[in-house]
């Protein structure tokens, strides 16, 4: 499979992602994330509290966010993102992702898939709007680099 990058529809925004606490349910979280142990058959929990900035030409602005993310026996991570946006404007937008997650070569990579809901008539176009999402982590630090993509075509042709 190539390496390339390769992007679906229309660029919406990046987002960078910084976690601010998780709570674990297994003891051995480090080993597993390290690579030292497997996860157990049943997989091992973990709710990530993150910040996050919402940077892109369709949507402007902060939020937050918990990942009750499944490190899976193979390895693979399950995602399972609630995400609440505040826009620069003043609007609030609801997010949610999922999706699959692993880590190679030190950092983390991740594929999203992701939808809205925004009650604001500004936003109101992004409830019809089936987003991808593909990044990774920097291994010096710095957050989650997901860039978000419209999956569904150009988003012009979804507007009211």
């Amino acid at each position: 499979m190539s390496k390339e990058k390769q992007t679906f529809g229309e660029f919406m925004f990046t987002k960078i992602v910084r976690g601010i606490r998780s709570v674990e349910y297994v003891d051995n979280m480090d080993d597993i994330r390290s690579k030292k142990v497997a996860p157990p058959l049943q997989g091992a929990r973990v709710d990530g509290h993150v910040e996050i900035m919402f940077l892109g030409p369709m949507v402007k602005g902060t939020g937050t966010g918990v990942d009750y993310a499944n490190y899976r026996a193979d390895g693979l991570i399950e995602l399972h993102v609630h995400e609440e946006i505040a826009t620069e404007d003043g609007a609030k937008i609801a997010a949610f992702a999922n999706g699959i997650g692993y880590w190679e070569d030190g950092a983390l990579h991740v594929r999203e898939n992701l939808t809205f809901f925004a009650g604001d008539r500004r936003y109101a176009w992004l409830n019809r709007v089936l987003a991808w999402g593909q990044g990774k982590s920097s291994p010096e630090g710095g957050g989650l680099r997901i860039e978000v993509y419209a999956a569904n075509g150009p988003v012009t042709l979804l507007s009211p």
